[in-house]
């Protein structure tokens, strides 16, 4: 018994010696990567697959495998704020300037998903080449330019800022009428709201009440809330809003002209951001036994509150708008199950979670260059995709390409940040 009771305190010691010693946001980054796979899993697979093939249990399984990623991403939005604010609580700023590079950080990525639009189908069907086309791309490539420039953290001064985004967002509206007059049809679609739009625009929210980030009560009672209006969002939508406003407030069905707008709109989806604060709250000083247990839980909560089980069916049949907090809870539980062995695997085992670490530190770099790959004009080097190990062996060709160019740019950051440290001390 005494040696037992020794090699248990052996063990806690260890344990508590590695995780004071662990750099508590591995994990996160290592959980973020892990929905960088799994969305570039799913969005390979519902791209290259061959429509015969998009059905039966496999199909299944993809399908709901693809369905954690956005989830599990706007959670790490929430968890990495949370983070950020608390590694910043010591540091000598004004409170209002954390809030504010929030805002600016939160503009800055909404306007890069307007930009990956564009550039995907500028790039996939060569508007550059056509005639006259240069009237409109070009004031718009421009807005893009003046707006991010504006954006980016060369620029310090407001009155500069404004100057900046005042010259694009006049560019933006000649731009764009122009591009109606030639492709009226293509508008619409290159102003629908994704998930980077939406990521944006929650930082934003958060940037600027900044009680979401600090009342978990606030918190929970706006995500409850957003999540139980989602589905009567359908009946409402759009109204008398513009389709590109109205985008971002919740779903519709499709319009006779054009499909829906709204693809990650805030209802529900910013609801994923709040539970993130919530979940940060906690993150921001990981217990290991605590995460363990979370792990635990968080497989058995998502066995039990999944869609396919008996009484949630039955639950879902009576109440009927409970179908995406039920979704949340099963997804957050996955969060927590994965958050937790993910966070055991980086303090015991880190060389487990190196590849997961790497995608998650170039997330943004990874998201977008697959989708050109999967939906774009890279998808024609993959297919045809005829059975389900040709499209593994290709997805895993393609996953080992982004992991190489992730490692590539992370180096490249590292050695421009030594080399302006050498010339800062030299200077």
């Amino acid at each position: 018994m005494q040696t037992l009771s020794s090699a248990k305190n052996v063990w806690q010691q260890t344990m508590k010696s590695r995780a004071a010693d662990k750099p508590r946001q591995d994990y996160v980054d290592s959980l973020r990567g892990l929905a960088v796979l799994v969305m570039v899993c799913w969005h390979t697979a519902s791209g290259w697959l061959e429509p015969e093939l998009q059905q039966g249990f496999v199909w299944a399984n993809l399908l709901a495998l693809g369905g954690l990623a956005a989830p599990l991403f706007l959670l790490i939005v929430g968890v990495s704020i949370q983070l950020r604010f608390s590694s910043e609580a010591s540091a000598p700023k004004q409170p209002f300037s954390v809030h504010g590079a929030l805002v600016k950080r939160g503009a800055f990525i909404l306007l890069l998903g307007y930009l990956l639009r564009f550039q995907m189908w500028f790039i996939d069907v060569s508007i550059a080449s056509r005639p006259r086309t240069w009237k409109f791309y070009l004031p718009i490539l421009l807005a893009f330019a003046l707006a991010l420039t504006g954006l980016s953290k060369k620029s310090k001064s407001s009155k500069q800022i404004f100057l900046y985004l005042g010259f694009a967002i006049f560019f933006f509206f000649h731009g764009y009428a122009r591009l109606y007059a030639f492709y009226p049809h293509r508008l619409y679609p290159l102003l629908r709201v994704d998930i980077l739009q939406t990521i944006g625009l929650s930082l934003i929210l958060i940037g600027s009440v900044h009680q979401l980030r600090s009342s978990i009560t606030l918190s929970l009672g706006i995500a409850s809330l957003l999540l139980l209006i989602a589905p009567f969002s359908n009946n409402v939508l759009p109204g008398f809003l513009p389709e590109p406003i109205a985008a971002y407030l919740g779903h519709w069905s499709e319009q006779n002209q054009h499909a829906s707008l709204a693809m990650f709109p805030i209802s529900p989806w910013f609801a994923y951001v709040l539970l993130g604060l919530v979940l940060g709250n906690w993150w921001r000083n990981p217990k290991t036994k605590a995460m363990s247990l979370a792990c635990i839980a968080g497989l058995f909560l998502a066995y039990v509150i999944s869609e396919d089980r008996r009484f949630i069916y039955n639950l879902l049949q009576v109440a009927p708008n409970l179908i995406e907090v039920i979704r949340a809870l099963h997804r957050l539980a996955w969060a927590l199950a994965l958050g937790g062995f993910l966070y055991l695997a980086d303090l015991f085992l880190p060389k487990t979670t190196f590849v997961l670490r790497r995608f998650g530190k170039s997330s943004l770099l990874v998201y977008w260059l697959h989708l050109s790959f999967a939906f774009g004009k890279g998808a024609r080097l993959f297919k045809p995709v005829l059975s389900y190990q040709d499209w593994l062996e290709k997805a895993l060709l393609l996953t080992l390409i982004l992991l190489a160019l992730a490692i590539a740019k992370q180096e490249l950051s590292r050695h421009f940040a030594r080399a302006r440290r050498k010339t800062s001390k030299a200077s």
